[in-house]
């Protein structure tokens, strides 16, 4: 059920509910915690940045980390107005941190 809703969410766009969210970036369940990495992602929750970086800090599943990195890399950095593309050619350090951070493991 709760995959179903956050898939729901996705779909609708309403980003005044993603940091209602936030608390599912942690479930035990891998699908829906992926889906909820997805959804702060695409719903630019930055309020959820923190709760991210926890999330590729801790994880151990590749699959976990590789949405979790996608997640952040669509949130833009606030210092600079970028976003932080896993394509893009030039990257804030914290950025370039955080890739190479997820595909080492």
């Amino acid at each position: 059920m709760l995959y179903e809703s956050l898939i729901a969410f996705q779909k609708i766009g309403d980003r005044s509910v993603a940091p209602q969210l936030e608390f599912l970036l942690r479930d035990l369940d891998e699908k829906v915690q992926l889906a909820a990495v997805e959804t702060a992602g695409l719903l630019y929750n930055m309020e959820a940045l923190p709760s991210l970086r926890s999330v590729l800090e801790r994880t151990q599943k590749q699959p976990v980390r590789r949405a979790t990195l996608a997640a952040i890399a669509m949130l833009p950095d606030r210092r600079t107005g970028r976003f932080c593309s896993p394509t893009c050619q030039t990257v804030t350090p914290s950025c370039g941190q955080l890739r190479r951070k997820a595909w080492a493991a």
